[in-house]
């Protein structure tokens, strides 16, 4: 099992709470069991547990440690903006309804139908 000692300089905060350092430890350790298999983790918890802050200690210590890339999702606007905004590292990708399209003249938005007539 990986120890603190092997991730903390990749940790973005000062220091990391007890919740995380356990998560942090599983996950690197379970991705260091079986490295090359392309692997999925989903992590569940409560707001305020810190999932940013461990997603991206893992995503750097796997970026340092190994060279592989990975990817955060986020199924907001308003956590990716805090998320950019809480960490400098992070490149931003935003939606394509966040861009003009060039032959539209405007954003392509999708809205949902909520009858059909006939």
């Amino acid at each position: 099992m990986v120890t603190e000692i092997e991730w903390l300089s990749y940790f973005p905060r000062i220091k990391p709470r007890e919740q995380q350092k356990i998560a942090i430890n599983q996950i690197i350790t379970f991705f260091e069991t079986d490295l090359f298999e392309q692997q999925v983790f989903l992590l569940d918890a409560p707001t305020g547990i810190g999932k940013g802050a461990i997603g991206l200690t893992i995503a750097n210590y796997f970026y340092e440690e190994y060279g592989f890339g990975s990817n955060y999702l986020i199924h907001n606007k308003s956590l990716e903006q805090q998320m950019v905004k809480d960490y400098e590292n992070i490149a931003h990708t935003l939606g394509r309804g966040n861009f003009t399209c060039k032959k539209i003249g405007r954003a392509h938005v999708w809205t949902p139908v909520t009858s059909l007539s006939r």
